[in-house]
């Protein structure tokens, strides 16, 4: 029985030394871990100004009401279009020429479908119709002005917004610097012509 007693005493303390031997790598496994971090926090921040913009250096192409970076993808949101065509004709053209088109292309909708109404309503006028005959005529007569102007809207907002890419295209093709900086294979001067 003492045997038995002073080998359990013998693995307690063992494992009681282990424990502590244990703990203390794990605090310096801890040291570690922490060190390991920082660096590869300082690294993604290093990383991260080499990054390349969210906009895409090239020409800008318009179609149906969006533009379209060198990529083929849609330039979305007010901070990327300022970033393309700038500020002054963001605000100044872009913002009232895309709603204008939006609304004209909404009107003409509107007055393609009250044509297409008026074509199906045979009702007759109630009283004296004169000339008219149906709600029908009256509801096609009201649709060519609503056609009219949506029309208007939209294809003259439209030669506004292409105007706005087509001048993008001209002065990008017109630009041509030399900086030192971080460019795609490290840092160095870069010439763009």
């Amino acid at each position: 029985m003492k045997i038995l007693i002073i080998v359990i005493q013998l693995i307690m303390l063992k494992s009681i030394d282990r424990t502590l031997y244990l703990f203390k790598n794990y605090l310096f496994m801890k040291k570690i871990v922490l060190i390991l971090m920082a660096l590869l926090a300082i690294s993604v921040m290093a990383k991260a100004q080499y990054a390349k913009s969210s906009v895409v250096d090239g020409p800008i192409k318009y179609k149906y009401g969006n533009y379209y970076d060198a990529n083929g993808q849609i330039i979305k949101g007010q901070e990327s279009v300022i970033a393309y065509l700038g500020s002054d004709n963001y605000f100044n053209i872009y913002e009232k020429a895309h709603k204008k088109y939006k609304t004209g292309a909404i009107v003409s909708t509107v007055g393609i479908g009250l044509f297409t109404a008026g074509c199906i309503i045979k009702k007759p006028l109630e009283g004296d119709a004169g000339a008219f005959g149906t709600y029908g005529t009256v509801i096609r007569i009201w649709s060519y002005p609503t056609m009219l102007i949506g029309g208007l809207l939209y294809f003259k907002n439209n030669g506004r917004l292409k105007q706005l890419a087509k001048e993008y295209n001209y002065n990008y093709k017109q630009k041509s610097s030399l900086s030192f900086g971080a460019t795609d294979n490290g840092v160095g001067f870069a010439y763009i012509f």
